[in-house]
This record gives structure tokens, sequence and C-alpha cells, in this order.
């Protein structure tokens, strides 16, 4: 296969993929890069040349560092630098973000997972700040998914508590036991030098459940953030004007038009709060046919 092929594929996927595979093709092809960039510079004795491109990407744990590299915020929570990493990584986010879609949809993972990751960063950096116990220590970069998928947890956790998983495929639990689980490890382990940023883990949570309090309160700051996300899917350019071919139809006045526009628009804030109160799966046939044909529009 040719390299423009392999590119064309690669975009074909992003295109027509859903959310969940998106995050992961991400996660992968910079897992990917970054894999071949080690391996060539050691080859050519220039370590350091990876190191720097590294730091470029992954988030310095104080707020001077990421003053100079912001973007490291979003680029950090792409980075996995050992393929057992990577693998744990993506093997919690498939499983947990499945459960996620059906209850929130496709945008409020994308926007779970975005913020979610940036506040347990922000989370890590001010944990330097707020305890003595670090006052000597030089705050450590952080780089990895773990913080974006512990508010995806989090936000399942605190949403649906009862709801009963397979661990490690045998031992069936309810949903909160698992939380009580990850928060005691975390939390037992703050201190210890395991190379783990257990801040970065009970912020990413703490984001989780924060983004569940109101959910289903049309004013709510996440429907805000899913709107923001998905102006690019309801903004479309349109270089042509639709066409009616059907002889009877009229067409339509300003006033006409903008009434059935609001109308439209109305029924669609409706089954946004539908979702959001009781997830993608309560939608009836017609309501996603809707959902579909407004966002295609």
């Amino acid at each position: 296969m040719q390299p423009d092929n392999i590119l064309a594929y690669i975009k074909e996927q992003f295109k027509t993929s859903g959310m969940i595979k998106k995050i992961i093709l991400t996660n992968a092809i910079v897992f990917a890069l970054l894999l071949i960039l080690k391996v060539v510079s050691k080859l050519f004795l220039a370590d350091g040349f990876f190191e720097g491109f590294l730091e470029q990407l992954i988030m310095p744990g104080d707020f001077n560092g990421l003053l100079y590299k912001p973007w490291t915020l979003i680029t950090a929570l792409f980075v996995h630098i050992t393929i057992g990493h990577f693998f744990f990584n993506i093997l919690i986010f498939y499983f947990s973000s499945k459960m996620f879609v059906q209850f929130f949809g496709e945008t409020r993972l994308l926007s779970t997972y975005l913020v979610g990751g940036v506040f347990g960063g922000l989370i890590h950096i001010l944990s330097y700040l707020t305890f003595p116990f670090f006052e000597n220590q030089i705050p450590a970069s952080v780089y990895g998914a773990s913080g974006a998928i512990y508010a995806i947890l989090a936000a399942l956790i605190f949403y649906k508590p009862q709801f009963k998983i397979k661990l490690f495929f045998a031992l069936e639990i309810p949903l909160w036991v698992l939380g009580l689980i990850m928060f005691l490890s975390d939390f037992i382990n703050l201190t210890s030098a395991d190379d783990t940023a257990h801040f970065v883990h009970l912020g990413g949570g703490l984001f989780g459940a924060l983004s569940i309090m109101g959910v289903a309160s049309s004013s709510h700051f996440m429907n805000k953030i899913d709107k923001l996300l998905s102006m690019k899917f309801t903004f479309k350019k349109q270089t042509k004007m639709k066409v009616y071919r059907n002889s009877d139809a009229k067409k339509m006045t300003d006033d006409e038009y903008n009434s059935n526009k609001a109308n439209k628009q109305k029924k669609m804030d409706a089954i946004l709060d539908k979702i959001s109160a009781n997830g993608y799966e309560s939608l009836s046939k017609t309501e996603k046919d809707f959902l579909f044909k407004f966002g295609n529009e």
C-alpha cells in the first residue's frame, strides 16, 4: 500500500467513524509517531531530539511552564510512550466510553474527555502549590489519557451508581464499588513515588462528578460546551440554495421560513434535553430520524 493510500485510509476512518474510534485513532497515531521518532533518534544517537520534541507535547507540572506551552493541556491527553501505558488506557477508555455514549451521546464523550483531562491536569499543578509535602519537589510533567478516562468513568459512576459491570470478566459489581476502589487506590498513593499522576486521576474524577450534577437542565454548563464543540456540524457552509422539485411546493416567505426554523430548533433542543436526561437510546425512531436529518441540514 502506497503512503498516500494509507493517509487516505486514515482520513476516511476519521470521516466515517464515531467519536470513540476517532479518539482511539488519534491516540494510536500519536503513539505510533512517537515510537518511530524514538527509535530513529536512538539509531542516530540523537536522544536529545526526541526528548526535546516530547517536551513540546507533555504538560509541565507548574503554571510558569504551562504559560509558555498552553497547548500541552490538550496534546498531553493523547501522548503515551510505553506500549503498556497505551494499551491499558485505550482498553479502559473503550469499555467505559461504550457505556458512556449510550447514556450521553458522542458529543458529550468528546467534551468530557477534553475538559475532564484538562481539569485533571490543572488539579495536578495546584497540588504542588497547595500541599507542603511537595514544597521541595520539582513539579512532575504529566501525559496520558488517564485523567480524561477518569472523568468519563466518574460521570458514569455518579449517573448510574447501581449499574453492574463484570470486573475481570467474572466478578459482577455495581459501578459505585468500582469508583470507591479507584478513589482509595489513588488517595492512598498520593505521596508514593510510583511515577503515577494520582492528582490528575482525582481531578478528572472530580470533573466527571461535577459534570453530572443537574445534567438534565438545558442550561447545564456541559450542554453549552457540547454546543461549542458541535458548531462545525450545525454551521456548515452552504454553497447552493436548496430547490424544491415538487410542483406543488411553494416558496416560503421570510416569516414562514423563520417560524419553521424556530420550530425545528425548539424540537432539537427538546431532543438534546432528553438525551442528557435519559441517554440516546431513550429516543424514538422518529426522534432519531429527526436528529440525523437536522444534523445534516
